[in-house]
């Protein structure tokens, strides 16, 4: 006898065989119940789907995961990007209309929404000594958790001197281990007396994974390059910042200081 085999007696009015057999095909049967299938559905009503997965839409051949939103429409969905050819994540509201998605794009951080990324100036303030990117003042701060993978910053200054004045502004960015990176310069000419003030060009600057929900640092700077720097009375203020998707940073950052 083989150690745990079915024990099936024999002679007149025996069922051992039967039962065994009924027995096998039960557990056979369950065995197939248990085996995942692909495509695979589960819905309500008149085929409202509640939960699915299903071939890729596109075509790399992975499978794409979708959840309903209980009348039809989808909620939540695990999709490949077929602009980036990488998976993300994506919540939905009932109208279809994207609430949340990961960044495919980058392969890190959230894509949308975008986040705020605040910043203050500081009140008056003087070029004195600042001839450089290396002496620069700062006339403006920034500290934001990261959570999109690039962000841009559109500060608004104003700056006055009673000399001509040549002033280059550029951004400072501090990751989260503490590195600085510093923008290109923006140039701003300054006429004797006048006032200059407006948004200046973006500054942008591209996270790396490590910085994602981190607090990350920018400090907007500025710096004379004739005349006489002391004369130069410079306030910044905030009127946009905002994290971005790779995507985007990537389509609009070429007319931007980064």
């Amino acid at each position: 006898m083989v150690a745990n085999s079915p024990i099936e007696r024999v002679g007149s009015g025996q069922m051992d065989y039967l039962l065994n057999r009924l027995a096998d095909i039960e557990r056979r049967l369950d065995q197939g119940g248990a085996r995942s299938s692909y495509p695979f559905s589960v819905a309500h009503g008149l085929g409202v789907r509640d939960f699915s997965i299903e071939p890729s839409t596109s075509g790399d051949g992975t499978a794409d995961i979708f959840i309903g939103d209980g009348a039809g429409g989808k909620l939540v969905q695990i999709k490949t990007s077929t602009l980036y050819g990488t998976k993300i994540l994506q919540i939905l509201d009932q109208q279809g209309a994207s609430m949340f998605s990961t960044d495919a794009a980058a392969g890190y951080g959230v894509g949308t929404p975008s986040y705020a990324f605040q910043y203050a100036g500081y009140e008056s303030n003087t070029l004195s000594g600042a001839t450089s990117q290396a002496t620069a003042r700062e006339y403006a701060r920034g500290t934001n958790w990261v959570y999109n993978p690039a962000t841009y910053v559109q500060p608004r200054v104003r700056m006055l001197s009673a000399t001509a004045e040549t002033v280059k502004l550029f951004a400072q960015w501090q990751d989260a281990q503490g590195n600085l990176t510093n923008t290109s310069d923006i140039t701003v000419n300054l006429s004797a007396g006048a006032v200059s003030v407006g948004a200046v060009l973006p500054f942008g600057h591209l996270w790396d994974a490590n910085d994602m929900n981190f607090t990350c640092k920018v400090f907007l700077k500025a710096y004379c390059t004739s005349g006489t720097p002391a004369n130069v009375n410079i306030t910044g203020s905030y009127q946009d910042g905002y994290g971005i998707s790779k995507g985007f940073y990537d389509q609009f950052s070429s007319g931007w200081a980064v």
